[in-house]
């Protein structure tokens, strides 16, 4: 049948019909037209430490005709191929559409790539699951380490760069990024992204000063960014007088 407005109440009741004529009606039956919820959006980071994940929840668009009755976070075991379970720590009704999963509290290894996902229910039942969210129990990389000149790589249109790596992270840095301003400190542009942990800016114009910032970047995301560092491209070489 169509046509019916959703979340609407019908009544129905039917009769048989003969050749001598009409059965009695039968008893009334009440049916609502609704459908389950539309799939939520997956979760999606907030913050994190290397003790606990900050997530945003997001409500279901269509509640299907009825109200949500509750929602479920659903995490795995810490690897792409694990089975999920039901996060009993989290509840609709207590935390809402925000939820700190905490690390003992959940018995999470610090290190460990973990997959959330969510759902929402209704008196029809359960929506799909949603997309998964990966995101690894540590915190964002610590501010990157101040670029400075390197040894090599100087000339009148390029300058040598090199920062130190940054270490005891409980997530490994994935790669770093460098910035580079267009000479009059204002507009930044990602000029280097990668693991090395020295880069040579060319095709700089002749002795215009200009400026270096660097960050550091591990699964869940990049660092702060470095205090900006001011060289020219026109300098005296290393060693010479």
């Amino acid at each position: 049948m169509t046509g019916l407005k959703t979340g609407s109440i019908y009544r129905f009741r039917y009769r048989a019909i003969n050749a001598v004529g009409h059965s009695g009606w039968s008893p009334i039956t009440y049916i609502q037209p609704a459908s389950v919820p539309t799939t939520p959006q997956p979760p999606t980071y907030a913050v994190s430490t290397d003790t606990s994940i900050t997530l945003h929840l997001h409500r279901s668009d269509f509640d299907g005709g009825l109200p949500i009755l509750d929602y479920e976070l659903w995490i795995d075991q810490g690897s792409p191929t694990s089975s999920f379970t039901k996060m009993g720590s989290y509840s609709y009704a207590t935390h809402g559409m925000s939820f700190v999963v905490d690390r003992d509290e959940n018995s999470l290894t610090p290190g460990l790539i973990y997959r959330f996902i969510f759902r929402s229910k209704n008196a029809i039942g359960y929506s799909a699951f949603s997309d998964n969210l990966r995101i690894g129990l540590g915190a964002l990389p610590p501010q990157a380490g101040i670029v400075s000149r390197a040894s090599s790589g100087n000339s009148p249109s390029s300058i040598g760069l090199q920062w130190s790596p940054l270490v005891s992270t409980v997530l490994p840095i994935i790669e770093y990024r460098l910035y580079m301003d267009d000479g009059n400190g204002v507009i930044f542009s990602l000029i280097f992204r990668g693991i090395d942990l020295d880069f040579t800016a060319a095709g700089l114009t002749p002795g215009v000063t200009y400026s270096f910032k660097l960050s550091a970047v591990n699964f869940n995301g990049e660092g702060p960014l470095s205090s900006v560092v001011l060289l020219q491209s026109c300098v005296v070489p290393i060693g010479v007088l």
